[in-house]
């Protein structure tokens, strides 16, 4: 019984994290602002919904794609 107190001792806990890994969490914090007028934005929002999107869902396809 000794010999398997001191194993267990000797072994190192890893603890988990929970949420994204640090490579991956600074790749969601960019903010983008468009500035337009309203006739602009009723007719960005006509695009998005002849394709079924959302605005920002328009915006992110339109600048990442």
């Amino acid at each position: 019984m000794s010999v398997l107190k001191n194993h267990f001792k000797d072994m190192s806990v890893e603890k988990k994290t929970k949420g994204r890994t640090k490579k991956t969490q600074g790749k969601r914090d960019k903010v983008y602002s468009f500035y337009c007028t309203e006739e602009e934005l009723k007719e960005l929002n006509a695009k998005a919904e002849q394709r079924h999107l959302s605005l920002s869902e328009y915006f992110r396809m339109k600048i990442f794609d």
